[in-house]
């Protein structure tokens, strides 16, 4: 339903596979979904055992190992006639689309993953070893066969694909963002990706010197980790720390290579580390920024700002206030609130107007009868914008154009003659009386005390919206005549008469 927005396109896609017949299943289904899951933790499984089991296996594990193998063999030879059944996406011009004809799956997977998937599921290692196995004597050359048939079990790493194939193929269903959740899970992800390289590397590490019956110049019979009193635990320990600590260029462990196979071995484990390492940088840098983009952007604004200041020379108190006016502004992020409010619907769009908005307009004395529907539109038009400390708002004697609705902080009010001085702070207005008079002109002056954040309404925009709510302007103009009547000063400030979330 998250995927196709109703439950009717969902009954609608479940005809569709019906009507296609011949057991399709739909790549989306709850059935696909947990043989996905259970796949994806068989093939973790996979890459992680099968090379343990090449480099440190016994007799005593031989039997577990081939039946794990082959489980696992059984498994995905099974996903590959599935996979002949399962519909798959085609990217349209306008949305992505369903393919349930047989005949298209079919031939798609022929000529996509097929050929990998299925070198990646035969038992070649077992065929190998079988005919080997029944050779009549077991000579050098069979021996090294043999050893051959069990390095074909790596073939099942090619499994690879087949996971990430999945990861992606749901994550794009269930839609994932980088919120900061999904950024930390990317992150683990990552880290996941190297230890699992070091845990390849330290399997190398033993299994190469021991492909070639361990010679004295290794570090492995150096270190005495070819004697068999030698658990595969503690092998395995010692493998991974060397691998390790050449990945990571720390130096090359308890023993310097001598040899020619510790000597390449140590090479291709610090080459791999090199590149993992700048990887695993990139990664994460890019994983960081996405955590916080509207952060990012902040910085890269606040950079142009600071360029462009220092190209036109301005005093270096201006730039502060300049630049404490970006911080007071958008608090260390940006973001363009206009157009997300235009990319909303409606509904929502007045839900957040109606969030931001309507306890300072209800508090105007003059909106206090208005319709719900008055309120939205008046919402719609109101600017938010900041001004700093000691900064001034309005001007005594200049012509009046905006009402002002007090978000957060202190301002004070003040004639020029000393005949009224008042503070006024979060949840106050002042300058409605401009919207209903052209000819107004300030009566004091109002500057900022503190930081403020407000919203300011345009004498235009308010005639446009009582224009559409005739009924509103009516009582609007009746309250106005009557607040005239008791309070020569109502033309300047009124306060807030009802609670104010901020």
């Amino acid at each position: 339903r998250k995927l196709y927005g109703s439950e009717k396109a969902v009954q609608d896609e479940h005809l569709r596979v019906i009507e296609a017949g011949g057991f399709i299943i739909h790549p989306f289904s709850n059935f696909r979904f947990t043989w996905d899951m259970l796949s994806a933790l068989l093939i973790i499984a996979n890459i992680i055992i099968i090379p343990m089991d090449l480099a440190f296996s016994g007799d005593r594990r031989e039997v577990a190992s081939m039946a794990f193998k082959l489980i696992s063999d059984a498994w995905f030879l099974i996903d590959i006639i599935l996979n002949f059944r399962t519909g798959i996406s085609v990217i349209g011009t306008d949305s992505t689309i369903i393919e349930l004809d047989p005949a298209k799956i079919r031939n798609r997977y022929l000529k996509g993953w097929f050929a990998i998937d299925f070198i990646a599921s035969f038992p070649m290692d077992f065929i190998l070893t079988y005919v080997v196995g029944q050779a009549p004597g077991k000579s050098h050359k069979a021996i090294s066969l043999l050893r051959v048939g069990k390095g074909l079990s790596l073939i099942r790493v090619a499994r690879i694909p087949r996971l990430i194939r999945g990861l992606h193929q749901w994550e794009e269903v269930f839609n994932l963002q980088y919120d900061m959740a999904v950024s930390l899970l990317r992150l683990a992800y990552l880290i996941f990706i190297i230890f699992l390289v070091c845990h390849w590397m330290g399997c190398l590490q033993y299994m190469v010197p021991m492909y070639y019956g361990f010679p004295e110049d290794t570090w492995v019979r150096m270190r005495g980790l070819d004697n068999p009193n030698i658990t595969w635990w503690e092998a395995y320990s010692w493998s991974l720390f060397k691998s390790t600590s050449h990945m990571l260029c720390i130096g090359y462990s308890e023993v310097i290579p001598i040899g020619l196979i510790d000597l390449w071995m140590t090479m291709l484990s610090q080459i791999v580390g090199a590149i993992l390492f700048a990887v695993f940088i990139g990664n994460a840098i890019n994983l960081m920024e996405e955590m916080d983009a509207s952060k990012n952007a902040y910085k890269m604004k606040l950079s142009q700002i600071t360029e462009y200041l220092a190209f036109r020379r301005i005093p270096v108190k201006l730039r502060r206030k300049i630049l404490d006016y970006f911080d007071i502004r958008y608090t260390g992020r940006l973001f363009d609130e206009e157009k997300i409010l235009k990319e909303l619907s409606p509904g929502l769009r007045r839900d957040i107007i109606w969030h931001n908005c309507a306890d300072l307009i209800h508090s105007v004395p003059l909106f206090e009868d208005v319709s719900d529907g008055f309120i939205e539109d008046l919402g719609t038009k109101m600017v938010f914008t900041v001004y700093t400390a000691d900064a001034e708002v309005v001007s005594e004697g200049e012509k009046a154009f905006h009402m002002f609705f007090i978000l957060r902080g202190e301002l004070v009010i003040e004639a020029s003659d000393g005949s009224f001085m008042r503070e006024i702070s979060d949840g106050m207005h002042f300058g409605e009386t401009c919207l209903l008079n052209q000819e107004l002109r300030r009566a004091a002056s109002v500057k900022a005390a503190t930081n403020v954040h407000m919203y300011t309404l345009h004498r235009h925009d308010y005639q446009q919206v009582a224009l559409r709510h005739p009924d509103d302007k009516k009582r609007i103009d009746t309250r106005f005549a009557k607040l005239r009547e008791r309070s020569s000063q109502y033309d300047f400030i009124q306060k807030c008469q009802s609670n104010f979330k901020i």
